[in-house]
């Protein structure tokens, strides 16, 4: 009864994720203000790589209670826009006299929403990881940076972004030897909330005593900051520093500090003490919020969008980094697709994935009657992610116990 209560509700759960899309908000990044030059340059930029698999929508603009989704899209299109506005800003003919870097962006996200604590909120993130190339002409990670921007407007947070990771390599070029790698403005927001509010020093790295079967069953109320306390169920931040501001039928959280104050830093996990949500931006890069799990045992599942925008594609993007090769650095990306899946953390060794057809077979190799379901299954079955949480329910409801 329960596990046909559990499948019903996820059913209801797939449809309303069905959001309906209208016109798109068109940014045009050089409509605003001009942006002055990057003092003291000594870089060039021989290339930029957009590795999201989105290349339509850089976010979304939710309305009314039912969270209407618009897509913000860019005037021009995504790729040209985003490479004309860095290349105006960060390109130099003389290689010889500036060091050259290609910088692959990872995240862009903008997304607006109404917060009925705070009112219509924007919030915009960028990921960037810059290379340099060695004499064999392959690419070697050099500088990354993590930012995020709530102050901006919707039609500058992304021009503030880009304009900060491109100031931020020139900082870092003068004196690499001196400064880390990876500058986080998410780490440097956790630090400042555990000094702020006297939190307890968060467990990464640790090994804890693991708990999984109390995490499955009760998980602990609180925020998870890591893996290891998630899996020792014990977070280290309490439950009532922070404020959940549920939304879509309460499959999804954002958190907030007592004093209304959207909580920026990156953390893995939380409970409320009977359900368990995890930070989406361990899987979809392109989502931001806290999900919630349908399903606790060997594997924690929980359902999320993903945009497929073909394996060749995608290929062409990891090629490109893992070589060195850029193909001149124009890599056209045709067209995208909406995709739900059921999304998959292994509790046994963290690694977080979507169920497909190229590894459901595996993962039900522990229970033999679920396993032959599965192959016995339509091909279309197969490959139906309604079917795979199903069948993923059923395998942790025999293997719970065990």
């Amino acid at each position: 009864m329960r596990s046909t209560i559990l499948f019903i509700a996820i059913l209801l759960f797939f449809k309303t994720l069905q959001a309906q899309t209208s016109k798109c908000y068109s940014l045009d990044l050089f409509k605003t203000n001009v942006i002055p030059p990057i003092e003291d340059r000594i870089f060039t930029l021989e290339d930029c790589v957009i590795s999201i698999e989105d290349t339509a929508n850089l976010g979304f603009v939710l309305k009314g209670i039912s969270y209407k989704s618009t897509p913000i899209c860019f005037k021009g299109g995504f790729q040209e826009s985003i490479r004309q506005f860095v290349f105006s800003h960060a390109f130099r003919d003389d290689t010889k006299q500036y060091q050259s870097y290609v910088m692959e962006i990872q995240t862009l996200q903008l997304n607006e929403h109404y917060n009925s604590l705070t009112g219509v909120e924007s919030h915009a993130e960028l990921d960037v990881q810059f290379y340099i190339k060695d004499s064999l002409n392959r690419l070697k990670p050099f500088y990354k940076v993590e930012l995020f921007d709530d102050n901006s407007s919707r039609e500058d947070a992304v021009n503030t972004l880009l304009i900060k990771a491109l100031k931020l390599l020139n900082q870092y070029a003068k004196s690499p030897n001196n400064a880390s790698t990876l500058y986080s403005e998410h780490e440097i927001a956790l630090k400042k909330l555990i000094k702020k509010y006297k939190l307890p020093t968060p467990t990464r790295g640790e090994l804890l005593v693991k708990n999984v079967a109390s995490l499955v069953k009760n998980p602990s109320a609180g925020v998870f900051v890591s893996f290891e306390e998630l899996l020792a169920n014990k977070p280290s931040v309490p439950a009532d520093f922070v404020i959940p501001y549920f939304v879509r039928d309460s499959t999804e959280v954002k958190l907030f500090t007592k004093d209304a104050r959207r909580i920026k830093a990156k953390f893995y996990a939380y409970s409320n003490g009977q359900e368990l949500f995890i930070n989406s931006k361990l899987f979809n890069q392109s989502n931001n919020a806290y999900k919630k799990v349908f399903q606790r045992g060997r594997y924690l599942c929980w359902p999320d969008y993903v945009y497929d925008a073909g394996a060749s594609v995608a290929t062409s993007v990891g090629a490109a980094i893992v070589s060195g090769i850029l193909s001149g650095g124009r890599m056209i990306i045709t067209s995208h697709v909406n995709k739900l899946v059921c999304v998959v953390m292994d509790i046994q060794t963290g690694n977080i994935f979507s169920a497909s057809n190229l590894n459901m077979a595996g993962l039900l190799k522990d229970t033999p009657d679920l396993q032959t379901s599965y192959l016995n299954a339509s091909e279309t079955d197969q490959k139906n992610a309604k079917f795979h949480f199903m069948l993923l329910n059923n395998y942790n409801l025999q293997t719970n116990d065990k």
